[in-house]
């Protein structure tokens, strides 16, 4: 009897301790669909912003590149209201060109002389804009945040769409393009005085040999300014024989930066509504190739300070009106 007594105790001590794993085991499943459902909201409102952001970004590059793609047609083509809105339409992919503000002006430094309407249903009378004046491009337009929308109601505020805002200029150039300086003139001779007998002697000629030939000056030069940063990048088309490229400014002629590609970015620093003017040489073992076209940027869209005239350098400072084809 007491035998059996003991086998009826070991039993039930077996059993009740292999019920106690299965009940914290389930304690701790609860535990972490409780958890996880706390955290759950957080991963996916980072996670929607994460993808707001990219879009945000995305949007901004287009919109850059649109403008810097309208601004080199329209230097040598400012005319043609209808074809630089289809250049600056061309770069864009996701982003509907109708949803952008694309404002096209023309001035000279000091005042605006003429600004296209949205329909480019009119052009700038004869003798308003004439070679050497700037054409601005300004390019604007407002995205809407969808984690701002989520989150909204959530915390009882309101968020507005975000501004996105990119401008650029550049002066404007006969559609030949420009002319480099004049060309040195050489030595005269010496002349022996009369009655001076020269024999001849002969001089072995040595064998020729090839002299490098400086490169062709990089004509199309785009210089866009990045007001977030305050800063100035540069860019222009590349010259086959240069190993190199310097940017100058044209009011000082002083060095900015000397590069082997054909970009130069933070090549400059500007305070809010400065302007400044740049123009490009190309290198190579001949020596620099003549001036490029100049560009000019003004940072801060929309300053009331009133900017500073367009420097003129190394070129022809007579203006002429530009014929229209």
């Amino acid at each position: 009897m007491k035998r059996m007594n003991d086998h009826f105790t070991k039993g039930t001590m077996n059993r009740t301790t292999s019920r106690q794993p299965i009940a914290s085991l389930l304690s701790e499943r609860g535990q972490g669909l409780v958890e996880f459902a706390l955290i759950l909201p957080l991963l996916l409102a980072l996670l929607l912003a994460i993808i707001d952001f990219g879009r945000l970004f995305f949007i901004y590059s287009e919109v850059s590149s649109a403008v810097r793609e309208a601004i080199r047609y329209s230097a040598v083509n400012p005319y043609d209201c209808a074809l630089i809105r289809q250049h600056a339409a061309s770069t864009l992919t996701l982003t509907d060109v109708d949803a952008i503000d694309l404002t096209i002006s023309f001035d000279d430094g000091l005042t605006t002389k003429w600004t296209y309407s949205d329909d480019c249903g009119d052009e700038p009378p004869d003798g308003t804009v004439a070679i050497g004046d700037r054409i601005t491009i300004r390019a604007s337009a407002r995205v809407s945040m969808l984690t701002a929308d989520i989150i909204g109601p959530v915390v009882k505020q309101s968020f507005g769409a975000l501004p996105i805002e990119y401008v650029s200029s550049r002066t404007i150039l006969p559609a030949e393009g420009i002319e480099t300086g004049p060309t040195s003139t050489p030595l005269p001779t010496r002349t022996p005085p009369p009655g001076a007998s020269h024999t001849p002697t002969h001089t072995p000629s040595p064998t020729p040999t090839h002299t490098p030939v400086p490169p062709q000056p990089p004509i199309i030069f785009i210089a866009a300014i990045q007001c977030q940063n305050k800063r100035v990048d540069f860019s222009w088309e590349p010259v086959s024989d240069a190993t190199s490229y310097r940017v100058y400014r044209a009011d000082t002629g002083a060095l900015i930066e000397e590069t082997t590609s054909t970009r130069c970015n933070n090549c400059d620093d500007l305070g809010s509504s400065q302007t400044r003017t740049y123009y490009a040489v190309a290198v190579n073992a001949g020596g620099e190739s003549g001036p490029s076209s100049l560009s000019t940027v003004t940072c801060g869209a929309g300053a009331t300070d009133t900017p500073t005239p367009t420097a003129v350098s190394r070129r022809d400072s007579t203006t002429t009106p530009i014929s229209r084809s």
